[in-house]
């Protein structure tokens, strides 16, 4: 059984980015199937948890005595990079590690904290030495937001819904589908804010986004996420996670 720790903004990512992985392990690993994925990973947070809020993973870290702060390679971290260390140091620190760690952040328009990612991701330092983690580290970094992801995999297979995303691309210049990276978050009121744009082309309906996200194309997923970081989690998910299942179902991990 594949340990997976998942660190997220909230638990609605979950289904969404947790939902792909399971997906991919399905589709690219011949012998897991939906109804029985649930015997070869398990998704975990820390002490006991489903799920690891990363808002709250600074103080946890503190209370535990954990160091998060100080520099990375000698340079100073970027944005998070702090709050990504102390992520893998609470799932370092359990007694049970897991044997691969998904983080979901969304970026919000900052690429400092995609820097800040690959900073803490490099390892953790003993004795003056970095040494890497021991567990492979996927990224689900959402440029701006994980709604672009969910737009990129939108269908609008019904009149009404191919007609409010025309309405949409007439109104923001674009398919947002298409180019998810150039949407914008945290200002409902902009008129390519992702969650707006996602709820205008759905009519705000979860299910018909559920939906979408679960039967979306991969490689529809990965053309479409090259620049909102949805085609690297893919990527990630296929050379770090796939191979872990995979080889501890085989017995050979």
């Amino acid at each position: 059984m594949t340990r997976v720790g998942i660190a997220a903004e909230s638990e609605g990512d979950l289904s969404w980015v947790c939902g792909l992985a399971d997906r991919i392990l399905c589709n690219d690993v011949e012998w897991i199937e939906p109804e029985v994925i649930d015997s070869f990973r398990t998704w975990c947070g820390h002490d006991g948890r489903s799920w690891m809020d990363v808002h709250r993973v600074s103080d946890e870290a503190r209370v535990r005595g954990l160091r998060c702060y100080g520099h990375f390679d000698g340079e100073p971290g970027a944005i998070d990079a702090h709050m990504f260390r102390a992520i893998f140091l609470l799932f370092l620190d359990e007694d049970t590690r897991p044997d691969a760690v998904v983080v979901c952040r969304d970026v919000d328009g900052d690429d400092e904290r995609v820097r800040g990612f690959h900073q803490a991701s490099r390892g953790h330092t003993i004795r003056g030495s970095v040494q890497p983690w021991p567990f492979s580290i996927i990224g689900a970094i959402a440029s701006p937001e994980i709604e672009a992801w969910l737009i990129a995999g939108f269908s609008a297979p019904t009149s009404v819904e191919a007609d409010a995303l025309a309405i949409v691309r007439q109104r923001i210049g674009f398919d947002p589908r298409l180019h998810p990276e150039r949407l914008t978050s945290k200002k409902p009121e902009d008129k390519k804010d992702a969650k707006r744009v996602l709820d205008e082309i759905s009519y705000d309906d979860p299910g018909r986004v559920k939906e979408s996200w679960a039967s979306a194309p991969l490689e529809a997923l990965i053309e479409r996420g090259k620049a909102s970081g949805l085609a690297d989690y893919i990527g990630d998910v296929r050379s770090k996670l796939v191979p872990a299942v995979a080889g501890i179902a085989l017995g050979t991990t």
